[in-house]
This record gives structure tokens, C-alpha cells and sequence, in this order.
């Protein structure tokens, strides 16, 4: 029987720091969904306010309500190859309005977010390929003493390779060799990549006749993860095939505090920022690497698991909008977002630290760009608007994302509806783990955005 090691902190390899750094990065994008007003103009609200998705970017903008108000918005996938997204609830919100004073009063603001994003599954199916995955395992031991020696390594799909009777080791010619000879008759690799996050945010704002001042308290919790399935069959040996699977994950649970103002300039001009200081946030790291072969003998498949639990202080975040309104016709707003690096990747446990800094060397700042424009005619208003954010990531193998989107609202005294159409557009540069070639992985996905506003 071969031995089996049990670690409690892993030795992670290069490739696994990368891809971790890339999911570290998505729980940092700058592209969450909201309110179907908000996503009908692309975010670009923070100077304008009256909506539960702009209160939750800035603080500021729960002042600009007259009325007290409770807000309801569905979302749900359109037409997206082989991964629809389910219908989900991505804000609920209230704001209850209190006059102080003529021209003055105070609002109180409560709200949950929620977010996810799903990548298209990327699948490759080869027969008779001329190349094989268990090649680069071999090459990867090559020099290598023994299994031990992988673990220390790093080399963790080579050692999982051999637990999982895929690789064998001679120890009398001290290297390893294959128990699946031979090419395989089929090849196929699955690529699967995904987020989610939850906010619950609380916040107030004081409303006077030049200005808006908010303050807000927000705590969230994220996840994402990347996944990486290859399978071969065929094989003559002891191992006429295997599925091997690798998942990297990541999720970061904190609180954020943050203060937002709204000026009222001339010529219909209405400026808006916000910074947001985020808290000392908990970070779960969990990898999961598993080898299932199909041998003479059945033998179990091997997996191997590790979970870490770190804590960082994320980066600082800021915004600067500006809205031009046309009196009761309408407004067009542009608006800037900046998320900073983490000032202390990871603090906690020390034996972190050199993985933290890998981490924080391979990260950039996360910068975004958003553009609304809404012309209202009687009741109906009609909205469009674009989004920008980079990736936040010195790896090009993931783009950030773009998106744009088209809505349609309808108001009346006592409440009001509203649409929108969404098309979130990401990319991914992906390298064949058989032989390095280049994959590009295109994720397109639409979304209908519906909300409904009460006046309380």
C-alpha cells in the first residue's frame, strides 16, 4: 500500500498561488448586480441617489429620497449557453424618510444584496490524441527523490498522481514511471470558474438644501472558485484511465464603514464620492486536488485537501460621479471607482506570510468606469449604460469585464416599475495543461433585471 501523508499546512505549488491570486481578485471586481434601475445605467449613480443600489454604493445617496419606500428587484439568466444563471433576489431594501426641518431631514436606510456570477463551462473532447496529461506529471518528478520529495515540492498533481496509482516510483533507479502506457484513446477537460456574495448593509443620511451626507456600515461575505477536470481512457498497463479533478477556492467574510456626500452645484450639476474603509476580514483558502483510476485491482481513489484560514485588510475604495440633469427630462452621470491593493495581505499566521506576499506581488488596483444616461417622457423613462472594470491582476490569463445594458421604467404617484436588459461579457486565457497551448474561454451572459418601488 502506498503511504499517505497527512499535512496540516501544504506546501502549495506556483500554479496553485496564480490561480488563487486570480480568485482573490474576484472577490475584489467591481461588478456586482443590483436594483434594476441601477443596472439599466450601467452603476453610474453615486451623484444621484434614489435608489437602493446607488445608497449602497454611496451613503449620500439615501438623503435624496422624499419619501419612505420599500424596494423589491428579481434577476434572472437569459440565453446563456450551457450555464443558465437561476432567478435570485439581488436587493431588498427600505428607506424611511424623516423630516427635521423645512429643507432638512433624516433618513434611515436597511438593505441585502446579493451577487453571482457563473462562468460558461469550457469543455474539450479529444480522440486519439497524440499527447497526454500523465507526460507532464513525469516530467514535472523528473530529478525528484521519492514521493516525499514531490509534497515538498509543491508538485501537488505529480503527487496526486501517484497516490492515485497513475505514477509509480522505482526506488532502485530513484525515478518514476507511468502505470498508464501507452496514448489514450480520448481526452476531455472540463474548465469551470464562479462567484457569489452576500452584503448587509445599514446606513443614514442628512439631507440639506446644497448638499447630502451619508454614512453607512456594511457587512459581506464572498466566494469564488476555479475548477479543473481532466479525463483520460484507454490507456494500456495497470491504469487504463483516470479522472482527475483540481479546485481552488477562496472566500473572505469582513465589514466596511463607509462616507458618502452629494453636492448640488449650479447649472443642474450634482457631484457625488464616497470612500469606504474596510475592517480586518476572515479568509478560508481550500484546495482540493483527487485522482480516480481505473486499475486491474479497483483501487480507492485518492484525494488530497487543504484548508487554510488567514486574516487581511482589503484595500480602500473610492468613487468621484457627475450627473448633469435636464430638468424633468432626464440626466446623463459618468463615475469612477478605485479599489487600492491590501495594505496587509495576510496577517495571520505567520507561516502565511511568505504565500501572503505572493499574493500581494501578483495583484494591481482595481479601477472601473460607469456611464448612465435616462430621458424620461410623461410616466416612462427610458435608460441606458456601460461599465468597465480591469481584472486587478498583473496574470493576463482573465480579463476584467464589461457590461452594458438597456431599461425601461414607469412611475406613479404611489409606486413604480422598472427593467432591464444586461450583457456581462468576461475572458479567459487559459493554458492546455496537456501541452500549453492557449485557450481562450469567452463568457457572455445576459440578464432581465425586474424591480418594483412602494411608497410607504
Amino acid at each position: 500500500m502506498k503511504k499517505i501523508l497527512f499535512i496540516g499546512a501544504l506546501a502549495f505549488s506556483v500554479a496553485a498561488q496564480a490561480q488563487s491570486s486570480v480568485v482573490f481578485n474576484m472577490l475584489s471586481s467591481d461588478g456586482g448586480m443590483g436594483s434594476a434601475r441601477y443596472m439599466a445605467l450601467g452603476g453610474a449613480m453615486g451623484a444621484l441617489g434614489n435608489d437602493a443600489s446607488a445608497a449602497s454604493d454611496n451613503p449620500a445617496g439615501i438623503g435624496t429620497y422624499r419619501s419612505s419606500e420599500l424596494q423589491i428587484d428579481w434577476q434572472g439568466g437569459l440565453m446563456t449557453r450551457q450555464d443558465p444563471t437561476g432567478i435570485q433576489i439581488p436587493n431588498i431594501s427600505y428607506v424611511h424618510v424623516m423630516p427635521v426641518a423645512k429643507g432638512y431631514q433624516l433618513n434611515g436606510f436597511f438593505a441585502f444584496r446579493n451577487d453571482s456570477w457563473s462562468g460558461n463551462q469550457w469543455q474539450s473532447i479529444e480522440s486519439n490524441p497524440n499527447e497526454r496529461m500523465v507526460d507532464q506529471w513525469l516530467d514535472a518528478s523528473q530529478g525528484i527523490n521519492g514521493p516525499d520529495e514531490l509534497l515538498a515540492a509543491g508538485l501537488l498533481g505529480a503527487y496526486t498522481a501517484y497516490q492515485g496509482y497513475v505514477l509509480e516510483y522505482d526506488e532502485d533507479n530513484n525515478e518514476f514511471f507511468d502505470l498508464s502506457q501507452g496514448l489514450p484513446s480520448q481526452h476531455v477537460t472540463l474548465i469551470k470558474q464562479g462567484f457569489q456574495s452576500n452584503h448587509l448593509i445599514a446606513g443614514a443620511s442628512l439631507r440639506t438644501p446644497q448638499l447630502s451626507l451619508g454614512l453607512s456600515r456594511s457587512y459581506s461575505h464572498a466566494s469564488a472558485f476555479e475548477s479543473l477536470v481532466v479525463d483520460e481512457d484507454g490507456f494500456s498497463g495497470y491504469t487504463s484511465g483516470y479522472t482527475y479533478s483540481q479546485s481552488d477556492s477562496m472566500s473572505i467574510t469582513g465589514a466596511s464603514s463607509s462616507l458618502g456626500v452629494i453636492l448640488r452645484l449650479p447649472l443642474d450639476l450634482q457631484a457625488g464620492m464616497r470612500i469606504s474603509m474596510p475592517n480586518v476580514a476572515s479568509l478560508d483558502w481550500y484546495s482540493r486536488y483527487r485522482m480516480t483510476a481505473r486499475t486491474t485491482n479497483n483501487d480507492s481513489p485518492f484525494e488530497l485537501t487543504d484548508k487554510q484560514t488567514w486574516e487581511t485588510l482589503p484595500g480602500v475604495s473610492a468613487a468621484f460621479s457627475l450627473a448633469k440633469k435636464f430638468q424633468s427630462k432626464g440626466f446623463i452621470a459618468v463615475e469612477y471607482h478605485r479599489k487600492s491593493l491590501p495594505e496587509q495581505t495576510i496577517i495571520s499566521p505567520i507561516s502565511a506570510i511568505g504565500i501572503g506576499q505572493d499574493l500581494l506581488d501578483d495583484l494591481v488596483v482595481v479601477e472601473g468606469v460607469r456611464v448612465g444616461m435616462e430621458w424620461r417622457k410623461g410616466p416612462l423613462a427610458y435608460r441606458f449604460g456601460y461599465q468597465q472594470s480591469n481584472a486587478g491582476t498583473q496574470f493576463k490569463d482573465h480579463s476584467g469585464f464589461q457590461r452594458g445594458s438597456v431599461g425601461l421604467g414607469y412611475r406613479s404617484d404611489q409606486a413604480s416599475i422598472h427593467l432591464a436588459l444586461v450583457s456581462n461579457y468576461r475572458q479567459a486565457r487559459i493554458y492546455n495543461p496537456i501541452n500549453s497551448d492557449l485557450w481562450t474561454v469567452n463568457a457572455l451572459q445576459h440578464q432581465l433585471v425586474i424591480g418594483v418601488n412602494f411608497r410607504v
